[in-house]
């Protein structure tokens, strides 16, 4: 029977093995490396290297023209503070020399008052009183020049902490001043524009 051939013609113990392909002639030969131990295809070819090396090239120099930009803008903003700090200086020397102007002639009043004195003496009590009101007055328009003035509150006024300065609280008496209101004003005081220099230094009405 044919069974019985296909018994015959397989070899003893099992199946006939598959058909094996020849053996490559690179089997169990290592793959050649180049010094260092780095295989040949892992190598960058020469164009790539070349090209690496441009962009990095590129790369330092747009560093060093971003970074050249920082030094000048540095340096711009430094001579831009120089300038506003020499600005602000010139212009307070400006406001000074303009407020020395305007007091000067009031210092030069004052010496020809003193010289005249000396040379005459008191003889005249009203004339050396006119020549200090008349000194006075033109320090004041002097100060006001400058956007000073003066507080000096009236009697009867409404005390205003803001610009009075209670040192001592005396009975109204006969004076007519309501409670809590300016009863007298024992120094002036000054203002630059809103600002309060020197509150003025007052007396208040007591209560009863």
């Amino acid at each position: 029977m044919n069974w019985k051939k296909r018994r015959e013609n397989q070899p003893e113990g099992g199946p006939a093995a598959e058909p094996q392909p020849p053996p490559s002639p690179t089997d169990g030969a290592e793959a050649p490396q180049e010094a260092g131990g780095v295989p040949e295809s892992w190598m960058p070819e020469p164009e790539a290297a070349a090209g690496a090396d441009e962009a990095t090239e590129q790369l330092r120099r747009e560093l060093d023209a971003a970074n050249d930009k920082y030094l000048r803008a540095l340096a711009d903003y430094q001579n831009l503070l120089r300038r506003a700090r020499l600005n602000e200086e010139e212009a307070a020397r400006q406001a000074m020399t303009g407020v020395l102007m305007s007091i000067v002639p009031v210092l030069d009043h004052f010496d020809f008052a003193l010289e005249q004195l000396s040379k005459t003496g008191a003889g005249n009590p009203e004339a050396v009183l006119e020549g200090m009101r008349a000194i006075r007055a033109e320090l004041v328009k002097a100060l006001g020049s400058h956007g000073v003035s003066i507080i000096n509150p009236a009697p009867n006024e409404e005390f205003d902490p803001r610009r009075h300065e209670a040192v001592a609280q005396q009975p109204a008496g006969d004076s007519g001043v309501e409670p809590g209101r300016v009863l007298t004003a024992f120094q002036a005081g000054y203002a630059l524009g809103e600002r309060v220099i020197r509150p003025a230094k007052v007396a208040v009405a007591a209560a009863g």
